[in-house]
Parts: structure tokens; C-alpha cells; sequence
């Protein structure tokens, strides 16, 4: 399979993930999509950093959301604990 459609299924569970957390209830959906993404873009092997540095510029001349915003930050931790909690580990 690409890279493209292994971020995008893991991105969709990452989602799936914070919509069954009350932690998230108090951020921004925004900054669960966006922590969602960005995890998954750094942990689908053959994404390279040029992909996600482009992508990310993108996104922030769009939609003005700020990717290294606090509420995003948060976000991304928690989505790291409870993938690894769930017994995943992200690729080497």
C-alpha cells in the first residue's frame, strides 16, 4: 500500500480514538484532527519530512490553525498514549 493511504487510515483511527476519550472533550475538534494527522503523518514510514513540512504550510495558510498550539501539543501526547496504551507501537 502507499504512504498516502496508510495516513489516512491511521489518521481515521487516531480520530476514532479521541471520539471515545472524555479528555478531548474540552479541546477544539480542530486540534484532535490536526494532532490525529500530523501523528499519523510522522508515523507512516515513506512520508518524508519535505511532505510533511509542505502539508503543514498548507494547512496553516488555509485554515490558520497554528500546529505547534498548545491545545494541538496536548492533543498529539494523548493520542500517543492511547494508541501505545492500546498495544500499538508506531513504526522504526
Amino acid at each position: 500500500m502507499d504512504a498516502r493511504h496508510d495516513v489516512l487510515e491511521l489518521s481515521r483511527f487516531l480520530t476514532e480514538l479521541s471520539v471515545i476519550d472524555y479528555y478531548f472533550v474540552v479541546h477544539r475538534p480542530s486540534s484532535a484532527a490536526l494532532a490525529a494527522l500530523l501523528n499519523a503523518m510522522e508515523g507512516v514510514p515513506g512520508v518524508s519530512q519535505d511532505a510533511i513540512n509542505g502539508l503543514l504550510g498548507e494547512m496553516t495558510r488555509i485554515t490558520k490553525l497554528d500546529v505547534s498550539a498548545p491545545d494541538v501539543l496536548e492533543c498529539r501526547e494523548r493520542l500517543r498514549l492511547l494508541y501505545s496504551l492500546g498495544g500499538y507501537s508506531p513504526p522504526e
